[in-house]
């Protein structure tokens, strides 16, 4: 019987180290709250060690990860992880984060490719084209404000590492979607097959979009390198120099001095709020905060 106890003992020194190296992945100062459920373990449950509480999270079913207070001992047990698109992570000394380790940022089925942040004067075009360079080949170790759809304090645009071999996976399909506090107010699904980086965003290949409008007509510009400071833009007239033209997206990858619309520290994220095309020199469009890439994978 004792030879029996010390060998459960050592397995269970054994495993739980195992549990922490192998299962999760440690975030001080951090704390996952706001769009998380949370089982706060408290009053009869607490204090814990950290080990006590991971081995609770690995056993229940509902738990993707856990919030650790090192000065009382207090476990919250969180429905999410960090990695998920529409997770918050929020800075907090008081706390440890302990989630998986992953290796994309996700929404449901869809990988998160490129984030773009407004106002942080750095231009987008930079880093979409920064061959290389991939926030994801090191995902646990960034700042989640970097890939947050919340305006946040962020140095750069989140890049990941699929922008660089995108011509030779297969990508089924892919969407822009513009975020305002978080919501998500324009989205347009494209046609990813056979696709580029750069060609993937285009008429041929839209799928859907929220402007009736744009389905049965051929805008002068589609395309991801746009017009001089003007990316991803949809316009019906291929003069840069028309303010007045109508336009459904424009992404200000830099401050211009042509238009009313760009006088703004960019990047600014741009469309038109109604159901078609709107001229932007006249008020007809709406500010975004993020732009996010997802792509689907076969």
């Amino acid at each position: 019987m004792k030879h029996a106890t010390e060998f459960r003992f050592g397995v269970i020194l054994f495993v739980i180290p195992l549990i922490f190296c192998e299962i999760f992945h440690r975030k001080l100062n951090y704390r996952l709250g706001d769009l998380t459920e949370v089982e706060c373990l408290s009053g009869n449950m607490c204090p814990v060690i950290r080990t006590t509480c991971a081995m609770m999270c690995e056993s229940s079913a509902q738990c993707a990860s856990f919030n650790y207070r090192p000065s009382d001992g207090v476990c919250q047990l969180n429905n999410h992880h960090m990695f998920e698109f529409a997770a918050e992570a929020t800075p907090s000394d008081a706390w440890e984060y302990f989630g998986p380790k992953q290796q994309d940022v996700k929404d449901d089925d869809w990988i998160l490719a490129f984030l773009a942040k407004s106002g942080i004067k750095v231009p987008i075009m930079d880093v979409w084209n920064a061959n290389g360079l991939a926030h994801d080949l090191d995902l646990g170790s960034q700042d989640p404000a970097l890939f947050s759809k919340y305006v946040a304090n962020s140095s750069t645009h989140y890049r990941s590492h699929w922008l660089d071999v995108w011509g030779s996976t297969s990508i089924l399909q892919v969407r822009l979607v513009l975020y305002k506090n978080g919501i998500e107010v324009v989205s347009l699904l494209f046609d990813g097959n056979g696709s580029t980086k750069d060609d993937w965003f285009s008429k041929p290949r839209l799928i859907s979009s929220p402007w009736s409008d744009l389905t049965g007509v051929s805008p002068a510009v589609f395309s991801v390198s746009g017009q001089i400071m003007r990316k991803f833009y949809i316009s019906t007239s291929a003069s840069y120099f028309d303010c007045h033209d109508n336009k459904w997206l424009l992404v200000l990858s830099t401050q211009a001095n042509m238009c009313t619309f760009e006088k703004y520290d960019g990047p600014q994220f741009l469309y038109s709020t109604g159901t078609t095309s709107s001229d932007f020199e006249n008020g007809g469009y709406g500010l975004a905060e993020t732009m996010a890439i997802f792509i689907k994978i076969a």
